[in-house]
């Protein structure tokens, strides 16, 4: 039987890491108020300790979103210089197929 147990208080939710913590401490401070009994600031302190976790959770699931999003916009930037690597390319043996004919219809220019 542990301590809060013991007192007849509800169990505490687990802070399992340091992301945890503070995340449970950045929620304490937009709080700011002060319960009336120690119930209550137990059952404040649960909730704000499962609204911390929620917190963090959502926070992973954006960062995931993120680096999915720049993902795919550096596999799109990649294309376009691909596409436009091979344009250039063909632009370059296109031209220096027709260079060539130029001195031979244009005296003007050998």
């Amino acid at each position: 039987m542990d301590k809060t147990t013991a007192l007849g208080l509800p169990p505490l939710p687990g802070v399992d890491s340091e992301r945890d913590a503070k995340a449970v401490i950045r929620r304490m401070r937009m709080q700011g108020c002060q319960p009336d009994s120690s119930t209550l600031d137990v059952q404040s302190f649960n909730q704000l300790i499962v609204a911390a976790k929620d917190d963090v959770v959502a926070d992973d699931a954006a960062a995931k979103d993120e680096l999915i999003y720049y993902r795919n916009l550096l596999d799109k930037v990649a294309l376009f210089h691909d596409g436009i690597r091979k344009i250039s390319i063909a632009f370059r043996t296109s031209r220096d197929d027709l260079l060539p004919l130029v001195p031979q219809h244009c005296p003007q220019f050998t």
